[in-house]
């Protein structure tokens, strides 16, 4: 009996710990829509802080760093979405976006 109870707990916990980090991406994605970018870095920071293996998160965090010209940061998020997956083309694609940005800045070094 005492073990069903702790794996119940457990299991519920779980449950509203990854309901949580969806929701915190939903926020995220709903301040992308209205071109809120800093705004939705805060909700993709917490539902990566919640779930550190949120790939999603990583690829829209990393879009949202991108229009608040953090280079660096969003070259982060896409090597860490290609870390945890590696067949994620749009991360790949984006990092060549970055690449490409930084040629253009010779003068100032993005990253």
């Amino acid at each position: 009996m005492r073990n069903t109870l702790l794996l119940n707990f457990l299991i519920s916990m779980t449950l509203s710990y990854a309901q949580s980090a969806k929701t915190y991406f939903k926020k995220g994605n709903e301040d992308l829509d209205m071109d809120n970018f800093k705004g939705a870095i805060v909700y993709f920071n917490k539902a990566i802080e919640l779930d550190s293996l949120y790939i999603d998160a990583y690829f829209n965090r990393g879009f949202a760093k991108l229009w608040t010209e953090d280079y660096k940061g969003s070259w982060a998020d896409n090597s860490k979405v290609i870390e945890l997956d590696s067949n994620y083309l749009d991360a790949f694609l984006k990092r060549s976006f970055l690449h490409v940005l930084n040629g253009l800045h010779q003068n100032h070094v993005v990253f």
